[in-house]
């Protein structure tokens, strides 16, 4: 759409599919304490087909399991390996690298969950958009 003297404004339509294609994946900080302060761990959402092949390899079969059902517990290490960020870019640990933390004791098994279960709200959360008043 033009308006004026050459001037190009985009249309709603275009602006829309822009600032979606724009868009980055959610990320959130959570602060672990350390040594009477705090060490600020960055998790960032997966991609798509990153977290269905994750979620893949840690589904639950049995007869009395829920289908699609998958174990946290076991994903923990390969999950934070995949969705923690290092602040200095430093390329992330593997899963036994985050096995050892916990072995090691260097982290709770509290701590563990938490960090786990923060990664799967950044990647199965729905966003809620502003209440527009309708039922």
């Amino acid at each position: 759409m033009r308006t004026g003297k050459g001037v190009r404004v985009p249309s709603a339509a275009s602006s829309f599919w822009e600032r979606l294609e724009d868009r980055t994946l959610p990320m959130a900080t959570v602060a672990l304490p350390h040594e009477g302060g705090t060490v600020d761990i960055v998790l960032r959402a997966l991609v798509p087909a990153e977290w269905e092949a994750l979620c893949a390899t840690y589904l639950m079969v049995g007869d009395d399991v829920e289908p699609g059902s998958v174990d946290i517990r076991a994903m923990r290490p390969a999950l934070l390996a995949a969705s923690v960020v290092a602040p200095d870019g430093s390329p992330p640990k593997d899963p036994g690298w985050w096995e050892r933390l916990a072995k090691r004791g260097a982290v709770t098994s509290g701590e563990l969950d938490y960090l786990s279960e923060r990664c799967w709200e950044l990647n199965r959360s729905v966003p809620r958009g502003p209440d527009l008043g309708k039922d």
